[in-house]
């Protein structure tokens, strides 16, 4: 994460907040009077979503939270996550084929990633003018894959340019890596249902290692290598929703976002093979991605200030540089018009299940 980003995002919760840090006030019913009485059915929540918990508004008479309710003294809700995350393929590249029969032995749809573990930590800073503000953070450590192909009547490899090389054994090496850092502002615009608008950063790296030998059973050698980078930039929207409550125990909760972003992508070809006379790549490119990000999860309420929720979370990622996607359009080997360019036009998915505690202070 640059240095930057942090600084704007620690300044913005230290304006935002005013120096001080005080409990929100939650519109809604009062739990003795008022046509929410009771926390019935139509009862808020105050944590991350917006079911973890009742809601006491505050009628000018009742505290902050309402009565003597001790949630009058929080200030600061904290949610700790720890998600499997799948990531798909890009769109589909053919890497190796037969020699002789020209049938296709491999491509970027063998590429079958494993889930990876992940987390996600956000703080909201409750304030009492109705505008929480949060700090969300979501990492992934690295995706990655080996894929090999032999064949007795010798392979064709596809390289960058529209160059071929000949091997009898390739291997294909591919790796990728994710994080995303957010800046929210959170409206409760009714007892089940919370605006948030804010920043969103995500960046995303890929590579691509080739490796092949001219005879079975020899020793691999890398024949080039392709590295991605996106820093990807924006203004969000989102609603959360509580879609439906269990009694007091439990709660079925959703949230949405997407927004406007920019991409700031660059890629690195290096021909460490000396298959070629070009030796090394590099570009950059702009595009405006698009984000989708939806979560669903089951809330367990089981202390006033604890819940502990299980769900799924599925992201979304367009326009991204992908390190399979830069071999079409890159003469990394001389043999073509010594094209050099960065392709955006893969869309990549992060999904899986997940569970985690909130805690309110």
């Amino acid at each position: 994460m640059k240095p930057q980003f942090i600084a704007m995002l620690i300044a913005g919760l230290i304006l935002a907040s005013g120096g001080r840090l005080e409990a929100q006030i939650l519109p809604g019913g009062c739990s003795s009077c008022g046509p929410f009485a009771g926390g019935g059915p139509f009862a808020g929540m105050s944590g991350a979503f917006p079911g973890a918990g009742p809601v006491f508004p505050d009628h000018g008479r009742h505290g902050k939270h309402g009565h003597d309710d001790p949630r009058n003294d929080c200030f600061l809700t904290l949610e700790l996550d720890m998600l499997m995350l799948n990531r798909d393929e890009p769109d589909t590249v053919f890497l190796a084929s037969d020699a002789v029969t020209t049938a296709p032995l491999l491509s970027t749809d063998s590429l079958n990633f494993d889930r990876e573990l992940g987390g996600r930590i956000s703080a909201i800073i409750h304030r009492p003018s109705g505008l929480d503000f949060e700090l969300a953070f979501l990492g992934a450590g690295d995706w990655s894959e080996n894929r090999a192909a032999i064949s007795g009547n010798g392979l064709v490899i596809t390289a960058p340019g529209g160059a071929t090389l000949n091997a009898n054994t390739a291997e294909f090496r591919a790796a990728s890596r994710m994080w995303s850092a957010e800046f929210n502002l959170h409206w409760r615009l009714l007892p089940r249902i919370t605006l948030l608008a804010g920043l969103r950063r995500v960046e995303f790296e890929d590579s691509l290692v080739s490796l092949t030998s001219r005879a079975i059973a020899t020793q691999l050698q890398s024949d080039y290598e392709i590295r991605t980078r996106n820093e990807v930039m924006g203004v969000q929207v989102g609603v959360q929703a509580t879609l439906f409550r269990l009694g007091p125990g439990f709660s079925l909760d959703a949230r949405v976002k997407g927004g406007y972003y920019w991409n700031d992508a660059s890629h690195f070809l290096a021909d460490t093979g000396g298959n070629g006379a070009v030796g090394a790549l590099s570009a950059t490119a702009s595009d405006n991605p698009t984000i989708f990000d939806i979560a669903v999860r089951g809330t367990f309420h089981l202390a006033e200030h604890v819940e502990l929720w299980a769900g799924f979370q599925f992201l979304t990622v367009g326009n991204l540089a992908t390190a399979p996607g830069q071999i079409a359009g890159n003469d990394l080997f001389g043999v073509g018009t010594g094209a050099v360019s960065v392709d955006t036009n893969d869309r990549i998915q992060f999904f899986g299940a997940g569970s985690g505690l909130t805690i309110r202070f």
